[in-house]
């Protein structure tokens, strides 16, 4: 009998193991963000372009200046004869014809952006200068040219992430190269998680790098495209990370 109480207190104390394994792996504390399927979030916001019942074309504050080097206004008006964009069969479909301005059209989702977040969007590059290093633009957290995050993806894959905070004087440019860059003419997902007081990156769910972030207050979101580039996208999405 001794020899049996002897083994069921092992099991027990084998299964109490397992459970507080399988316990800690669902805190949020213990997920690596640098993975991919990181389950501990809740979807907050998503737009798959069946309509535009968020306003990307109706909006009026919606031609926004993309360029943060450019000296020009942040809507820039006079620039509208350069966007062609509308929403058909399921996609935002944006063409900039403009010779050297990155422009977007943004919305604002009222998103809490100093909570840990990610966003996710799948785009297809219809064309874009081999040379330049914008094609697909994204840009969150706005409240002008000044105030905002963005991240730029070139024809190449090249990722660029931007952060202006003119206020605080602070400014932040990071280039990286992805080898998981589909580049046959399909769709890419690009994914931006912010965890604590980092921005870590995801091209087609393959981890890429780990970015210092800066805060941003603004509100607004938006995608656009480079100089003389025509990008469609198949949706966007935002979820809060779980803490």
């Amino acid at each position: 009998m001794k020899q049996l109480s002897h083994k069921i207190t092992i099991l027990l104390l084998l299964l109490s193991s397992c459970w507080s394994h399988y316990a800690s792996a669902g805190d949020s504390s213990s997920v690596n963000p640098r993975n991919y399927f990181y389950k501990n979030k809740t979807v907050v916001w998503e737009d798959h372009f069946n309509d535009d019942h968020n306003g990307w074309l109706t909006d009026n504050d919606s031609t926004e200046n993309d360029d943060p080097n450019d000296g020009l206004t942040d809507n820039d008006s006079t620039e509208e004869k350069n966007i062609y964009a509308i929403i058909a069969d399921g996609l935002f479909k944006y063409k900039n014809t403009a010779p050297k301005n990155i422009y977007a059209y943004g919305v604002n989702p009222n998103i809490d952006f100093s909570r840990d977040f990610e966003i996710e969007y799948s785009a297809k590059i219809i064309s874009a200068p081999k040379r330049n290093w914008t094609a697909s633009v994204l840009f969150w957290a706005r409240d002008s040219m000044n105030y905002s995050c963005y991240l730029y993806c070139s024809i190449h894959g090249d990722i660029s992430y931007l952060a202006f905070d003119v206020a605080n004087n602070q400014k932040l440019i990071k280039k990286r190269y992805s080898t998981h860059f589909k580049k046959d003419g399909s769709f890419n997902k690009i994914t931006i998680r912010k965890k604590s007081d980092k921005i870590y990156v995801f091209i087609n769910e393959h981890f890429k790098s780990a970015l210092k972030y800066i805060p941003i207050s603004g509100k607004r979101i938006g995608l656009g495209a480079g100089a003389n580039a025509e990008v469609w996208y198949d949706y966007v999405r935002i979820s809060y990370l779980k803490s």
